[in-house]
């Protein structure tokens, strides 16, 4: 018999941009992006968030000698151009609650964004769940060798997905 579905035990999964968005909707953007506030509804039945290879702190990005270009030809056009991004990096949002577990993939292969992002993101997280973060925030950033594009289609990233959110069901 297969497992039915539960609409208060949502998982979402974003990879490179997706992985921003997820971040910006449910770590609290309100102050920066009002439209981005989810509903009280959806924020209760999100169980789980998968990410891989997002661009966290935008900051941290441009300030890479790895990726000269990523100013003119993705930051600027999607962010506008301005001085400082730091207030679309979502490394500064609170919690908006906090029972929703983190995984936090990233590639050894991936050549479009470097573990930084990958790592401050998860050492927020860690920071936001202090004593609680082992329980709320996980790391794979080992086992991956792929390509950015071709992370998602892999069957060790469908298996890493997979361990994360039947961890859930076995406890």
């Amino acid at each position: 018999m297969g497992s039915t579905y539960d609409p208060r035990a949502l998982y979402l999964m974003g990879h490179s941009c997706s992985a921003h968005m997820l971040t910006s909707i449910f770590l609290d953007s309100s102050q920066v992006s009002p439209t981005l506030t989810p509903s009280s509804t959806l924020l209760h039945s999100v169980k789980g968030i998968i990410m891989s290879e997002g661009l966290y702190d935008l900051e941290l990005l441009l300030a890479s000698d790895h990726f000269p270009h990523y100013r003119d030809w993705f930051i600027a056009p999607t962010f506008g151009r301005r001085v400082s991004y730091d207030k679309f990096s979502t490394t500064r949002f609170p919690l908006w609650n906090c029972d929703i577990r983190w995984l936090i993939v990233h590639s050894k292969g991936d050549t479009l964004v470097n573990f930084s992002q990958s790592r401050a993101i998860y050492a927020y997280l860690c920071r936001l769940y202090e004593s609680d973060a082992n329980t709320h925030v996980q790391q794979n950033m080992d086992q991956l060798q792929a390509d950015h594009n071709d992370i998602p289609h892999g069957d060790d990233y469908a298996d890493i997905v997979k361990n994360f959110v039947l961890r859930d069901a076995l406890c």
